[in-house]
């Protein structure tokens, strides 16, 4: 990244922003929502948009830099680097010090030891986020919750309360996609937090034109109905049962596409139901052109409900943790996977195909209300600490 400071009319603004890479597509989403929102905004500025994967925070500094040696660490044992890593990080010079916008992009900011149980909290929100937010604005965009559905705290205490204050207060803005989030962050900070739908909503537009719903239905299924289950709740072998019912109505409609974010769900698709098609979009572009024009969807991965619902897809989610309030918030049917049986499943799914266009309908408002919500508030709290191009 360029170091130097002209902003003459021709100069790009420089963004750094804190997501993944090559980990989560639905992390994807979230970016490009941020970027459309960003470019939206401000439109008659360039950006120059640069990430970072904070699954590796001695990828935000330089070659020359300390930190370095946490990736000899992670390369030799595959652990023992964050400690490392979090010591060093304290040391200037991280890219993000020298972007001229520094963007946290959505994804869960709070949960359970959310500090220390992450590589990168101690690494970007104690260390380099102070120096960051002295000179250029830093925005926490679009942050959720992860706890188990049937354990939402009322309040945060000990050093989540206090890594809740730092992060709200290192920030120039924070928004949350979800009430649970608002809640917590703004009760330990003191401060209201605005709620907004995921900018994932927005990332479908940004590639594919949206379609009226053809012959397609949408699957993806996860064989624990999600990523986490602490409370132990989840029977995966009803999961599937009910799954199976659900798929079995469907295919007597529509063409099935199992789309799946990972090797194991794809595996899993060819294994339950090899009759239909399964694919691994390896791009956020290869994924919405796979699902543009589909009817409807019934998913496991939210953001897979996040991104069909950007395009007026209706789906129904199918979750296990607190992530099920970001669906929610926009409107999507979302159950909780311990409570759905085949038979109700198939309910749900009749209802969704009854009220499709009314839904399809709904779910494109939101989008528009968001990306307009978004651009107001950014243009109200932020653009005076923009530097424009």
């Amino acid at each position: 990244m360029k170091h130097s400071r002209d902003h003459s009319p021709r100069s790009a603004i420089r963004v750094a922003i804190l997501s993944t890479l090559a980990t989560n597509i639905g992390d994807e989403f979230i970016r490009d929502g941020v970027i459309c929102i960003l470019r939206s905004t401000w439109p008659d500025t360039k950006f120059e948009f640069k990430v970072f994967n904070k699954h590796k925070p001695w990828t935000f500094f330089p070659k020359w830099h300390p930190v370095q040696g946490a990736a000899v660490l992670d390369s030799l044992f595959g652990r023992l680097w964050r400690r490392y890593a979090n010591a060093t990080s304290l040391i200037p010079g991280s890219y993000f010090e020298h972007a001229d916008m520094v963007v946290q992009s959505g994804t869960p900011i709070i949960w359970k030891d959310a500090e220390y149980a992450s590589e990168w909290n101690i690494s970007f929100w104690r260390n380099i986020a102070p120096r960051v937010a002295r000179t250029k604005p830093l925005l926490n965009i679009g942050g959720g919750s992860c706890y188990p559905w049937h354990a939402q705290p009322d309040a945060l205490s000990g050093n989540d309360r206090k890594f809740a204050q730092h992060m709200v207060r290192s920030a120039i803005l924070t928004t949350t996609r979800e009430s649970l989030a608002a809640k917590l962050l703004g009760e330990a900070a003191g401060v209201d937090i605005p709620t907004f739908s995921c900018p994932a909503l927005l990332a479908g537009q940004t590639h594919v034109p949206h379609e009226h719903g053809g012959s397609t239905f949408i699957l993806n299924f996860m064989p624990r109905a999600g990523h986490f289950d602490e409370l132990r709740q989840i029977d995966p072998e009803a999961w599937k049962t009910s799954f199976c019912e659900a798929v079995r109505h469907l295919e007597a409609h529509f063409n099935l596409i199992f789309l799946c974010h990972n090797e194991t769900e794809l595996q899993a698709a060819r294994d339950l139901w090899p009759q239909h098609r399964a694919v691994f979009p390896q791009t956020t572009r290869d994924y919405f052109n796979t699902v543009k024009g589909a009817y409807g969807g019934l998913v496991n991965r939210l953001h897979a409900a996040v991104g069909l619902a950007g395009l007026g897809i209706p789906s129904i989610a199918v979750g296990t943790d607190t992530r099920m309030l970001m669906t929610k918030q926009i409107g999507i049917e979302t159950l909780f996977a311990p409570d759905v049986a085949g038979p109700m499943l198939v309910h749900h799914l009749e209802r969704l195909l009854e009220r499709h266009d009314e839904i399809s309908a709904t779910l494109l408002r939101m989008r528009e209300n968001t990306l307009s919500g978004y651009i107001s508030l950014l243009r109200s709290k932020a653009s005076a600490a923009i530097p424009h191009g």
